[in-house]
């Protein structure tokens, strides 16, 4: 739930310097690394192109469910039923702590369930 920050600075710090000096393009491999964007360009100062996974995975989701039949709600924001098998009021402080950050996120409801067994 990070997104600002001396230790979120000094981690991208390391990450850039591991990467060597030769980078021009970072991707964002995982939606949720958008969150760290504007910290990492705050960082990479316009050296650096980011580029950013989520809008095109988003409008991937949407063509899957429109393909699919599958209604996409218009209209007032419709909460989103996250499912965790770990701890969940953790998962719901990362997701408070986003918002606190300014990260644009729609209503949340949070659902607890049991792990599945492994075989």
């Amino acid at each position: 739930g990070e997104v600002d920050g001396e230790r979120v600075e000094s981690m991208l710090r390391g990450a850039l310097e591991s990467a060597g000096a030769n980078v021009d393009e970072i991707a964002l491999g995982c939606t949720h690394y958008g969150f760290l964007r504007p910290a990492l360009e705050a960082l990479v100062g316009g050296r650096i192109e980011v580029i950013d996974a989520a809008e095109p995975v988003a409008r991937r989701v949407e063509h899957q469910l429109r393909e699919y039949s599958l209604e996409i709600p218009v209209g007032d924001e419709v909460p989103v039923r996250a499912d965790a098998t770990g701890d969940i009021s953790a998962f719901a402080r990362t997701v408070e702590r986003l918002r606190a950050a300014a990260a644009a996120l729609p209503p949340i409801e949070f659902a607890q369930h049991a792990q599945e067994a492994t075989a």
